[in-house]
């Protein structure tokens, strides 16, 4: 129950509220992850890059194809 709870970290680092610059005092979360959208948009980047190069290999298949028959 309520009496067990287990605490994920044993010393709570919070600064006196006078101390904090933003409003709520709470930005920064354990497990946030900040950096997700830019990682996001680096893997669509290179998702679309490694397509554009399958398309271009298979253009150059199918003429080199061409002059074959």
């Amino acid at each position: 129950g309520v009496l067990n709870m287990k605490r994920t970290r044993e010393t709570i680092n919070y600064k006196h509220p006078a101390e904090r610059s933003n409003i709520s005092g709470a930005t920064f979360f354990d497990g946030e992850d900040r950096e997700e959208e830019a990682r996001r948009f680096a893997i669509q980047k290179a998702q679309r890059e490694a397509l554009m190069q399958q398309m271009e290999e298979k253009k150059q298949a199918k003429e080199l194809q061409k002059r074959q028959d």
